[in-house]
């Protein structure tokens, strides 16, 4: 789909508001073998657009996730 043709084609709903998604995450080096890592993404929890890539959020909403690494 091309820029000058996307709102004859498809409407005036092709063309979305601006929208502002927040991600937090950190890291804590414990060592040198030992990392520590967590975040939030789409802190605000907003809603994805109604489309089948469900842009610019992952469908699931807000994501939590913990992880650690260990370098032997």
């Amino acid at each position: 789909t091309e820029i000058e043709t996307a709102a004859t084609q498809f409407g005036p709903s092709v063309f979305l508001d601006e929208t502002w998604i927040h991600d937090l995450n950190a890291r804590y080096v414990v060592n040198d073998e030992f990392t520590v890592y967590g975040g939030i993404n789409n802190v605000t929890h907003v809603d994805p657009f109604i489309s089948e890539n469900s842009y610019p959020v992952s469908p699931r909403g807000r994501m939590i996730f913990l992880g650690a690494t260990y370098r032997l």
